[in-house]
C-alpha cells in the first residue's frame, strides 16, 4: 500500500514539501524585514547621534553664556548695592537738613 508508481508522491509528503515551503518563504522575508529594520534603526541612530552632538554643542554655548550672565549679575547686584547705599545717605542726610532746618526755623 506504501509503495507508489514511479514519479508519484503521497498525499503527506505533498503537504510537508510545501509546509516547508512555506516555511522557507517565511524565514526568506523575515530575513528581509530584519535586514530593512536593521538598517533603518542604524539610520536612525545615526540621526540621533548627529542630534545629540549638537545638543553637547548648544549645551556648551548655552553654558559658557549662562556664566557671563551670572557675572553680568552679580556685577549689577554690586551696583545695586552701592547704589542703595549712596541712596541711604543722601536720604539720611536730607533727613538730617530738614530737623536741622526745621529745628532752627521753630526757634
Amino acid at each position: 500500500n506504501t509503495i507508489t508508481t514511479a514519479g508519484a508522491i503521497s498525499p503527506a509528503a505533498a503537504a510537508a514539501n510545501a509546509a516547508a515551503a512555506a516555511n522557507a518563504a517565511t524565514a526568506a522575508a523575515t530575513a528581509a524585514a530584519n535586514a530593512a529594520l536593521l538598517q533603518s534603526t542604524h539610520e536612525v541612530l545615526q540621526l540621533t547621534q548627529t542630534a545629540l552632538r549638537r545638543l553637547r554643542q548648544k549645551h556648551l554655548i548655552l553654558k559658557k553664556e549662562c556664566k557671563q550672565y551670572e557675572i553680568q549679575n552679580l556685577d549689577l547686584k554690586q551696583r545695586l548695592a552701592l547704589s542703595e547705599a549712596q541712596s541711604a545717605g543722601i536720604i539720611a542726610a536730607a533727613q538730617a537738613a530738614l530737623e536741622g532746618g526745621g529745628g532752627g526755623g521753630g526757634g
